[in-house]
């Protein structure tokens, strides 16, 4: 895939075929941190940083706001197409509650 942008739209499209799945793609142009995609499924918040690929840089900005969800409760990614198929397969094909019990959501970077 060939840019960030392509990847969201890819990725929005396969959210919104997810029965139980709720998505925005979020226009970053008012606040600065905001992910890409925000959700709910099945009554658990997600937000999802989408990257063009997996030496994308994220910003001070955005790992304070991922860390910031994952504190209240939500579920925080950092996706690109590289590692988002066995993640969304993770989450969405019914093994989410189980990661979030072990504590094994990869794809983010843990708070220190």
């Amino acid at each position: 895939m060939s840019s960030e942008a392509e990847f969201k739209k890819k990725l929005m499209k396969k959210l919104k075929e997810i029965e139980g799945v709720w998505c925005e793609s979020i226009n970053q142009i008012a606040i600065s941190g905001t992910p890409d995609i925000i959700g709910c499924f099945r009554g658990k918040f997600f937000a999802i940083e989408c990257k063009r690929d997996g030496t994308s840089r994220v910003a001070d900005i955005q790992e304070y706001t991922l860390g910031r969800i994952r504190k209240a409760g939500g579920l925080a990614f950092i996706w690109h197409p590289d590692n988002y198929e066995a993640m969304f397969e993770d989450f969405f094909g019914g093994k989410a509650r189980e990661i979030v019990k072990r504590g094994q959501i990869r794809s983010y970077r843990k708070e220190d």
